[in-house]
This record gives structure tokens, C-alpha cells and sequence, in this order.
């Protein structure tokens, strides 16, 4: 039971909350593909280190003027392993608990993650509307298993060479229908999610940015019993990076995301979070 309400509260949180871009819908009959290698570091158990390895493939069009669509599937490539888990917690281990509830099952965890669909509308040359939803495609033991829906709007603007972007956003999840999952609906939450980028030269962009996530409701369980109080909780995520230009058709990004506010992590997806992910980007015109 604690292993179920454990991965219910956590894996559908195991990423931050954000659009595929927070800058204006680019021209008509443009888009871009994107693969996106990362490393996922988080706090584990006896003062381990969790680390997950992961590819996405990403990809935008943009079919007509002001209108947008996106699409992202990430998949776990490899990650810290049950025996590992095992030997870290063995010296804190008193015999009054199961380690397997917190190291879960033998092996590695890989396989694809859900399936995210998205569409932007540019209603105004400075604000976007925004829909997005992830859909429970990915492998179980390392997915959510309910829709996952995030609306909301976004306002860019430009001052010279910076470009400020912005995004607020609700994100609502399904009852999940699984009965041996012990939770039955995870908590409603706000996104707010900032970017500020800066053209130094044609070639090179550097980026900071950041996202926070209110907890709106606490989780409710099929039994009925009370769960973790997660009603206020606030997690950011800072980030900071740079896109590199090789050419008209092809960049790369590379962008670095930390965690702060333990309370709200420890319970979405670990605490001590640091994410590492390079991108590889073709584009068309």
C-alpha cells in the first residue's frame, strides 16, 4: 500500500510544468524537431542519489499564422537500480519495514513516458492561448495512469536585445481508474513559468528562467483515508541555459534545472532535484 499511494503522488509530478515555448507562435509553415538527451539526479534513500537517464523527442508545427502544434513523448533510458537502492538503505534498515517499499521493483526502469499533445493560438501579438494534454501511453511502472490536462495563457514582450517570456497555467488530472492503485485522483495545481533570453551575438543565446507550482488540493484516496496534506505547497524550479546557432537549420540548446522548496518535491518528484538536458534541433522554414 505505501508503494502504491508513494508512486501515485509522485510519478505524475516526475517533470515541471511548462509549454514547449513561451515566446510568440513562429511564422506559418515553419517548425522544428527536437531530440533531447538529459540526466535526472534526485535525493534517494539512506543519503543516496537517485539518477535517471532519458531521450525525448520533441517536435512543433505551425500549419497556419498564428496557430501551433506540439507533440512530445521522453522515454527512460536507464536509471539507479533496485540492488543499488538496496545497499545504500541496508545500514539504516532496523527490520521493523520492507526496503522493497522504497526501492520498489528489481531491475531498471526504461520504456517510453506518456505521450504530450499540445496547441497554441496567437490572440494577440503579445499574448498566446494554450492547451496541453498528456495522455497515459507511457509504461506503468514509470508513468502516470491518468490524463493529465494544463491550460492556460502566456504574455512575451521584448525590451532591445532581451525577450522576457511568460506563462500561467492550471493543471488538472483524471480520476484513475486502476483499483489496485490506492489513489484516485492527485491534486489540482497553478504553473506560473518565466524565461528572460538575451542575444549577446547572432550565434549565441543565453537564457534564465524559472517555474513554480502552487498545490492547489490535497490528493484523494479510494478508501477514503487522509492522505499527505499537500494543499499550499510550492515548488521552484530554476533553470538557466544557452542555445547555440549552427545554421539556419540546425542548433543546439543545452539547459541545466535545479529544485527548491522540499516540502512540495519531496512528495512530486524527489527532493534535491537536478535536471541536465541537451538538445538537438533541427528546423524548417
Amino acid at each position: 500500500m505505501f508503494r502504491q499511494i508513494l508512486l501515485g503522488l509522485t510519478i505524475f509530478a516526475s517533470f515541471v510544468f511548462a509549454s514547449y515555448s513561451l515566446y510568440p507562435v513562429p511564422a506559418a509553415n515553419s517548425g522544428e524537431i527536437k531530440i533531447a538527451p538529459s540526466f535526472l539526479m534526485v535525493d534517494g534513500v539512506a543519503d543516496s542519489k537517485h539518477k535517471q537517464y532519458g531521450v525525448a523527442l520533441k517536435t512543433r508545427i505551425v500549419p497556419a499564422t498564428n496557430l501551433e502544434l506540439f507533440f512530445s513523448v521522453p522515454f527512460v533510458v536507464a536509471s539507479s537500480s533496485y540492488d543499488e537502492c538496496l545497499e545504500a538503505l541496508a545500514p539504516y534498515d532496523d527490520g521493523s519495514r520492507d526496503p522493497s517499499f522504497y526501492c520498489m521493483e528489481k531491475g531498471f526502469y526504461t520504456g517510453a513516458q506518456n505521450l504530450s499533445a499540445g496547441v497554441r493560438f496567437q490572440a494577440l501579438p503579445n499574448v498566446a492561448l494554450f492547451a496541453e494534454m498528456t495522455a497515459p501511453t507511457g509504461k506503468e511502472s514509470i508513468s502516470s495512469q491518468v490524463f493529465e490536462l494544463f491550460l492556460g495563457g502566456q504574455y512575451s514582450t521584448k525590451f532591445g536585445p532581451l525577450e522576457l517570456g511568460t506563462e500561467l497555467g492550471l493543471v488538472y488530472l483524471t480520476e484513475n481508474d486502476e483499483k489496485n492503485w490506492a489513489e484516485k485522483q492527485g491534486p489540482m495545481q497553478i504553473a506560473v513559468a518565466f524565461e528572460l533570453n538575451y542575444s549577446v551575438i547572432p550565434i549565441v543565446l543565453p537564457y534564465i528562467g524559472g517555474m513554480v507550482n502552487v498545490v492547489l488540493t490535497n490528493p484523494e484516496f479510494r478508501s477514503g483515508a487522509v492522505g499527505p496534506e499537500t494543499q499550499g505547497l510550492v515548488g521552484f524550479f530554476p533553470y538557466l541555459g544557452a542555445g547555440f546557432i549552427i545554421s539556419d537549420l540546425f542548433s543546439v540548446d543545452l539547459k541545466t534545472i535545479f529544485s527548491i522548496g522540499d516540502d512540495y518535491t519531496e512528495l512530486f518528484g524527489g527532493k534535491g532535484r537536478l535536471v541536465i538536458e541537451l538538445s538537438f534541433i533541427a528546423h524548417w522554414h
